[in-house]
């Protein structure tokens, strides 16, 4: 539960580097690659953490209608 600032830093710098095998393992990188490939680096994930009580991983696409994909 919640993660240290030093582990988010780790998370964060691993994913730019793209060889941090916890990134992998959970798939986050992948995920956030992703995202900046089809909807551009405006959008992607953010990590809210705080030690011993909670981690929030969240999500930001533009929303499309049908049709417009």
């Amino acid at each position: 539960v919640g993660i240290t600032p030093e582990i988010m830093t780790e998370i964060f710098s691993a994913e730019a580097k793209g060889s941090s095998a916890l990134f992998h393992k959970i798939g986050l990188s992948n995920v956030n690659n992703r995202i900046h490939y089809t909807y551009g680096h405006t959008y992607g994930l953010t990590i809210t953490s705080e030690p011993n009580v909670f981690t929030k991983v969240s999500m930001l696409i533009p929303y499309k209608k049908i049709g417009e994909i």
